[in-house]
Formats: structure tokens, sequence, C-alpha cells
């Protein structure tokens, strides 16, 4: 989720005011309270921003452990802006992922409800422009709603190998179409569906939330018959790689990760994206849309001051559409929560210089 982006030439101005934003905060609105990792904590962490494309950006994330005094958690964010998005986001887990990471259990539950409604939300397209020659691109804005709600249940077959399996039932709604653009004539213009999910992964990390060492090899299945009757039934595969290596200690890390996705013939909506804030960060949220995709991340970890952090890097993806593959550097801050991670990236693209504010590493 891509919650900032602007062109170069205001980079210098925007990205003052966010850092002058977060260093004169942090003092004042962060709370935390956690007595051990089995008694029950809390964390509070209030966003404020600004941007020119999304406007002034206010709202909050919260997280609670143990609780209820079943080692469970609740992390809820919560976020509005006054030009472009509202996004609202509860994760319970049962046992909560962190503390579960690196053991041998019988099950665990994760529910996950995501509301991300874009008011000016970016349909990429081309056409072939006759007089020139040239193919020339455009885009077109549209309110984009989509309604997620994912239940997994997995299991910890041993420290290092666990297996998924869940359902997801997703709605998308699309409307407020430019009315000389593209979309409006491509039917149908919302996507609705039921899906099962069925992942295997072995992973040796230790730490979930900031992982200092191991490696993660995941693949990931997912198959969608045609409930709704919208005609477009799917089956989705994606192989994830990750790796992590403390290079020095303490805390300089290398991380990287590659992933390789297909998914069968479907609506606009729902094929794979490539540009933003999880994917490649310096190109526009959502660039580009296809059924296949390569994506590779790079960066390099290091520590700053107290809880602070830095990363540089490089993101790297290719897909249908892209004429070649695309590669933007990567810069960015990190702010280390007890039970969450606070990040700020800058990613440089040959169409943006996108700025990202968001929670917890990209991989």
């Amino acid at each position: 989720m891509i919650m900032k982006t602007s062109k170069t030439s205001i980079l210098s101005t925007r990205l003052c005011k966010v850092i002058i934003i977060l260093f004169s905060l942090f003092p004042n609105i962060l709370y935390a309270q956690q007595d051990s990792v089995y008694a029950a904590s809390f964390e509070v962490f209030p966003i404020i921003n600004y941007d020119s494309d999304a406007g002034f950006g206010y709202g909050g994330k919260g997280f609670i452990y143990n609780f209820l005094g079943s080692k469970e958690s609740f992390d809820l964010t919560l976020y509005n802006s006054t030009k472009g998005e509202r996004w609202y986001r509860v994760v319970f887990s049962f046992p909560d992922i962190q503390r579960r990471q690196g053991t041998k259990y019988p099950i665990a539950f994760d529910l996950t409800f995501d509301y991300d409604k874009w008011i000016n939300y970016k349909f990429y397209s081309a056409y072939y422009n006759f007089q020139t020659g040239e193919v020339v691109d455009r885009s077109e804005n549209y309110v984009r709603e989509p309604i997620e709600l994912t239940a997994i249940f997995s299991r910890g077959f041993a420290k290092d190998f666990v297996a998924e399996l869940g359902a997801r039932f997703k709605s998308i709604s699309c409307y407020d179409f430019d009315k000389i653009g593209k979309l409006q004539l491509i039917t149908p213009a919302d996507a609705k569906y039921i899906s099962f999910i069925f992942n295997f992964r072995w992973d040796t990390r230790a730490n979930f939330i900031n992982p200092q060492n191991g490696f993660v090899l995941e693949i990931d299945n997912e198959y969608s018959p045609d409930f709704f009757e919208q005609g477009y039934p799917f089956y989705k595969i994606g192989i994830l790689g990750q790796h992590y290596l403390t290079l020095f200690k303490p805390n300089f890390v290398w991380a990287n990760r590659i992933i390789l996705q297909n998914i069968s013939d479907v609506n606009y909506q729902i094929q794979l994206p490539l540009g933003g804030n999880n994917t490649l960060r310096g190109l526009p949220q959502d660039r580009y849309l296809s059924m296949s995709l390569t994506l590779i991340n790079s960066e390099f970890r290091f520590p700053i001051w107290w809880r602070f952090g830095g990363i540089a890097g490089v993101d790297l993806g290719n897909s249908e559409p892209t004429p070649d593959w695309i590669i933007n550097p990567v810069m960015g801050l990190r702010f280390y929560m007890d039970n969450f991670v606070v990040r700020f990236d800058v990613g440089f693209g040959s169409e943006t210089t996108g700025i990202y504010f968001n929670f917890g590493h990209v991989f």
C-alpha cells in the first residue's frame, strides 16, 4: 500500500517535512508497555503526515498482546487522508505470530480484515498515436474500494516447517470512472470472489518482525471457483524466497527477496500488480498489471541510534507489460518498536520518486 508518491522536483521539500514531523513527534507520541514475553503488553503509534497527492493524513496503529491470557494478539491500523485514502486493517492471531516463530506448534489461527479505499486510484494503459507513430502511456483516475477477509489455519510440523490452509473473501468495487477513459468500457467493473488457500513454508528465521539470519522458501497456492458466476475462476501460484545474513554485529543485516508469481486469465482488478510500497518502490502504485511477474528486492539494514535504523538497497521487477527489467534504488529509515517496525522509504524511479510511510519491513 502506497501512502505517498511525489515528483522528483519536490522530493527535498516533502522529505524534510516528513522527517521533521517524525522526529518532532517521536518523544511525545510513543507509548509502550511490556512486562515480559508472556505478560499482557500493548503499543500505540499515531500517524501524522502530509502529501500534495494524498493530502493531510492522520490515524494510528495499535498492538495488543496476551490481553485475553491466551498468547493472542490484536493488530489494528486506522488511516485517513483528505484527498486519497481510507485504510482500516485488523489482524487477530492465536497465538501471536512473533511468539510462535521458529517453534513446533499444533495449530494457529490468523484472521485479517482489510479495507483500503482509494478515492484517486490510477489505471495505466497505452495507445498508439498514429500521428507520431509512438506508443503513448496514459492514466485515468477512479475510485477503488476493496474489502478483504482472510482466515488461515496453520500448523508447525517442525520448528522450521509450516503448512497453512484457509479461505479468503474479497470484494472490489470500482466507480467514478473517467468519462473519456478506457475503464468505463471494460465489464465487469467490479470483482468479487471466494478463494481457498494452501501454502507451505520452510522458514529458519528466529525472529519474524526483524529477522537477522535465516532463509525462507514458500510455495503459495490460491484457487477460486466461480461462485458468483462472473466468468473468471482462477488459480494463482507463487514461489517466495528470502534470505537474511548478519554481516557485522550488531544488526548490520543483508536481506534479499525473490518472488515469482503466475495467475490464470482474470479481470484486471485481480491481476498481479507491480509497483508501489510493497513491490517495486519508485514505481507508481500498481503501475503494471499482468498474469505473471518477477520481483527481486535487496536491502542492507543498519543501526543508526537507539531504536532508529536505516536501509539502502535496490528493487528490480519485470512483468508482461514492462518493456524491460526495471531497477530502482531505495533508501529509508526504520523505527523499531517491540512488536512492529515503523517504515519510511524513498524509491527512485524513472517516472516518479516514491515516498512511503508504512509498518513492517517490506519483507
